[in-house]
């Protein structure tokens, strides 16, 4: 019995330990036409990480100011094998021409390998739904897609699209950013 018991607790300490990615903490940088968005990642137990991002755009239906995104989220890796997966929750503010305001999004990422050696490509999506959003935001909707090239150990290149959008309560469904992005990740 003690045997059974014993086994079963290294198993899950492996399997917990085997989903923690190669770095503990992780810096992310990416552009688009119109703005930036700067991340910072952070491993915190066994399978969860805590993500802190800043975004800035100008892409913004000609209203002239800078759209902002401050974010926190706390998400939750499991192991899954051939699959990078991702899923949690995560708290964003803006202030943008059209209201300011926040709430709570549910989302979660996927990455798979490619045939190309050092590659894989997946998709991300968070949603803020009206029942967890203040301020002026009613709804605010983020995904994309990408592909990553991993050259060496702890480092990324990445290129992908994405789409991000908020219906504010008196001003309507607004773009904040649309289009092709690139990036790169470095670990620590």
């Amino acid at each position: 019995m003690r045997l059974r018991i014993a086994c079963g607790i290294a198993a899950s300490a492996v399997l917990a330990f085997a989903s923690q990615s190669a770095s503990a903490f992780s810096v992310n940088a990416s552009g688009t036409k119109h703005g930036y968005n700067l991340q910072a990642r952070q491993s915190i137990l066994p399978m969860f990480s805590t993500t802190f991002d800043f975004f800035q755009s100008s892409d913004n239906d000609a209203h002239g100011d800078k759209d902002r995104a401050y974010t926190a989220g706390l998400m939750f890796n499991p192991y899954v094998p051939f699959v990078d997966l991702s899923a949690g929750v995560r708290y964003q503010y803006q202030t943008t021409g059209y209201g300011d305001g926040g709430g709570v999004s549910v989302g979660g990422s996927a990455y798979v390998p490619t045939f190309l050696p050092m590659t894989s490509i997946g998709a991300y999506g968070f949603y803020t739904p009206k029942q967890l959003a203040h301020g002026d935001v009613h709804t605010s909707k983020e995904y994309g897609a990408q592909v990553r090239f991993n050259p060496i150990a702890d480092v990324s290149v990445y290129g992908g699209y994405r789409v991000f959008s908020t219906e504010f309560d008196n001003e309507g469904s607004h773009r904040l950013d649309r289009g092709p992005f690139i990036g790169a990740s470095v670990g620590f």
